[in-house]
């Protein structure tokens, strides 16, 4: 049925638009293949104008589909290659646009690594860093945190050649970080360097590929290696729930606005902050909020009803919202000219509504929200399985992992309830 019901919005004349990488387009146009759809376009929000369509072959084409002053105008990059590097097609849309502008448009580029390509058996740990960032999109701040983890574990100056990074090595760095930081800050680590080691690997040549395991891998693999980390527990308790809806309710109508609305909405719908704060209203649909895999962490389609609740939220913003403002939670860009894009976070509103309810600005944190609903759900006697089509987990264990929070409230309640049963059952 899910399959269905993104193939029907993926038939629609305007395909919802997502950020273009290498493995979003390959998992995107493989899984429209396999539910047989025949025609469709997928727009890049990262370069407008960036366009990959399946063509009559049933080949998937890069191209370009713009106006260019005054003038729509196109260029063929070509097939989609699984392989591509997406800065590659990047700079090439960039220095098309250019060449469109004076009407000469610039031939595709060779196949062949990008000039400032350093040969990857030689490259550094800050080296594949750098890489990784650009070639994977990420944002600025999670690039500031992944360089102050590698100035953490590394320090300023050391930087090491990631062939010669070995296992003991890492056991060594990841027992000298344990002495000093906590655990979770420790692990962090550890997966950074795996995910940076597994890029490195990535960019050899085929047929050259490190040999060997990852050196992470080969660490925590091992059982009893690596200590364990506490699953954060925090969520709103019984007697503050209310307070804190009354409060998200009371900032709203403060002229809090857009920030109070989405807080509001994840406190209803127990789903992941990005989820909420880039929803369009293209995502709503016959009384349903209808999530594509590209915008979910599970890379899975997730449908969840819209209750009344929630849907007095959206008529609100529908007429609070700039006119034919995409998103449901707008909010105007600094520093770009009043442009308008997706709410980024509600920090500043999230302490205000936490100091309202009970005096402490950092009571909880936008995810703690989905703890609570999924506490609330398990205390209240709905169905596991049920709560984890509304959240949107993969996995049950996560599920239940997020209701022994709120559980645990309720834990004097339930021991009445049982003696009662006991008693009861023994006279």
């Amino acid at each position: 049925m899910a399959d269905e019901v993104v193939a029907r919005a993926l038939r629609a004349d305007k395909p919802e638009p997502f950020r273009f990488s290498r493995k979003a387009l390959i998992a995107t146009t493989e899984r429209l293949d396999r539910i047989g759809v025949q025609n469709a376009t997928l727009r890049d929000t990262g370069r407008i104008g960036l366009i990959c369509r399946k063509q009559a072959g049933g080949r998937w084409h890069i191209a370009i589909e713009k106006k260019v002053k005054g003038r729509k105008r196109s260029a063929s990059f070509g097939k989609l290659d699984p392989h591509i590097d997406i800065s590659t097609i990047y700079e090439w849309f960039d220095r098309t646009l250019v060449d469109l502008a004076a009407d000469t448009p610039a031939p595709p580029p060779a196949p062949q690594e990008p000039e400032d390509a350093l040969p990857a058996a030689g490259m550094t740990l800050r080296d594949v860093l750098e890489r990784h960032i650009r070639d994977a999109h990420v944002r600025d701040k999670t690039a500031g945190d992944y360089r102050l983890t590698i100035r953490r574990t590394f320090g300023d100056i050391d930087d090491p050649k990631m062939a010669d990074l070995t296992a003991p090595e890492i056991r060594e760095i990841y027992e000298s970080l344990l002495a000093t930081h906590s655990p979770a800050t420790a692990h962090k680590s550890l997966r950074l360097i795996r995910t940076l080691w597994n890029t490195w690997a990535f960019l050899h040549p085929e047929g050259r590929e490190p040999s060997g395991r990852n050196p992470v891998n080969r660490v925590t693999s091992r059982r009893g290696t690596v200590a364990p980390v506490a699953p954060r527990e925090r969520a709103l308790s019984p007697d503050l729930r209310p307070k804190w809806y009354a409060a998200a309710t009371e900032a709203q109508a403060a002229s809090v606005g857009a920030p109070a609305d989405a807080l509001l909405a994840l406190f209803l719908t127990g789903m992941r902050l990005r989820e909420i704060t880039e929803l369009r209203w293209t995502e709503i649909a016959e009384g349903f909020i209808d999530l594509p895999p590209e915008r979910t962490k599970t890379h899975a389609n997730h449908v969840r009803p819209v209750t009344p609740r929630l849907a007095a939220i959206f008529e609100r913003r529908e007429k609070l919202n700039p006119k034919e403002c995409p998103w449901i939670f707008p909010m105007t860009r600094p520093g770009r000219d009043g442009q308008i894009g997706p709410l980024s976070h509600p920090r500043k509103a999230l302490r205000l509504i936490n100091e309202a309810a009970s005096g402490d600005p950092d009571l909880i944190s936008p995810h703690d929200l989905r703890r609570t609903y999924i506490g609330t759900a398990d205390a209240g006697g709905i169905p596991r399985v049920a709560t984890q089509l509304l959240v949107g987990h993969a996995v049950p264990g996560i599920t239940d992992r997020y209701a022994i929070a709120n559980l645990r409230h309720d834990l004097p309640r339930i021991a009445v309830e049982i003696e009662d049963l006991l008693i009861g059952g023994a006279a």
